[in-house]
């Protein structure tokens, strides 16, 4: 059925963005999307050409995952957040930021081993691919949980 949105909201298609007031069709339980999706952004042959992992590019942290329904794949930047007081001290911690259309733009060159990734992100003893805290040595060391560990290899 084709109704105005009244709120802003993600068309299931294609993850694009869909404003407040914009034509759009809607489906009890399927969700909303555009009539005609906007085309992506891509880096020149048409589609992503990576998978999942982490990169580095001009000096920036990215991990590509898939979205839940593991159809498309998007990337986050891994950014520094302020250090945080607890109890033991001050403690340096970061966030993953999703970077929209930055997956077009890495290439399988840009991927950083997970052994450098894992030194890089040790001091922070949290998921590379989760951001969840992660307290077993061996988990700390190679900086992702048993859980996404076997997503990621």
């Amino acid at each position: 059925m084709t109704i105005q949105s009244k709120f802003s909201s993600r068309c299931t298609k294609c993850s694009g963005f869909i404003g407040k007031g914009e034509t759009c069709e809607w489906e009890r339980g399927a969700g909303v999307s555009h009539t005609t999706c906007p085309p992506q952004e891509t880096n020149g042959n048409g589609h992503v050409s990576v998978t999942m992992g982490v990169f580095r590019k001009d000096g920036r942290i990215y991990v590509v995952k898939p979205n839940k329904e593991k159809t498309r794949f998007y990337a986050k930047e891994i950014v520094e957040s302020p250090a945080r007081i607890t109890e033991a001290g001050s403690e340096v911690d970061f966030e993953s930021v999703y970077r929209p259309g930055v997956i077009y733009n890495l290439q399988e060159s840009d991927r950083w081993p997970l052994a450098e990734a894992a030194n890089f992100l040790t001091k922070y003893a949290r998921c590379i691919v989760c951001g969840r805290h992660l307290k077993a040595a061996k988990s700390v060391a190679t900086s992702i949980g048993p859980v996404c560990s076997k997503y990621f290899g």
